[in-house]
């Protein structure tokens, strides 16, 4: 059986290595900085006195600018579909300064502004060596089969989806789940 585990990891491996996650491979410096802009309109918070219509509007613009300035698109990948898939990480709130979250996910982009964003996999909050080492090997588990195993070592790194939050791809944000009806 562990031998098994051994292959599929190997051959994860392999066929990441043949896929190019290089973003520069799919998005130029303008369109990479617009993909980031547009991430943190979905994923961070609002500006002062904002209201969530207004996040795309040119008010926000320098909010937002300083904000993708910190984001790290680390992998970048454009299947059949046209879905962009991304891994990024950034700076969070944490007791330990320079802690980064990573996020896993996809979206459409058209070359102006993306649409459609699915974030499939929010990090713990970890040291930025922590994340850069298993992205490689987190992202072609994602490339390749939409998910990753939740009986792989690199699982104990994800923090969301769990047992308690999802993804709502109408909000386009992290939802608490009904856990009973009453």
């Amino acid at each position: 059986m562990k031998n098994v585990g051994i292959f599929i990891v190997i051959s994860l491996l392999f066929v990441a290595c043949s896929k190019n996650v290089e973003v520069k491979t799919y998005l130029n410096e303008n369109e990479q900085l617009k993909v980031k802009m547009d991430l943190c309109r979905y994923m961070d918070i609002l500006p002062p006195n904002t209201k969530m219509q207004e996040r795309w509007s040119d008010s926000t613009f320098k909010y937002y600018m300083f904000r993708a300035s910190s984001l790290h698109l680390l992998k970048c990948y454009k299947n059949d579909q046209n879905e962009y898939y991304y891994l990024t990480t950034k700076v969070f709130p944490s007791i330990r300064p320079g802690e980064r979250r990573a996020s896993i996910g996809k979206f459409k982009f058209d070359g102006e502004r993306i649409s459609h964003l699915h974030e499939l996999y929010l990090s713990n909050i970890l040291p930025e060596e922590t994340l850069i080492e298993n992205a490689d090997e987190l992202f072609a588990q994602v490339i390749n089969n939409n998910k990753i195993d939740t009986t792989s070592k690199l699982y104990q790194l994800i923090e969301w989806p769990n047992a308690y939050f999802d993804y709502d791809t109408i909000q386009r944000s992290w939802e608490r789940r009904v856990l009973m009806k009453y």
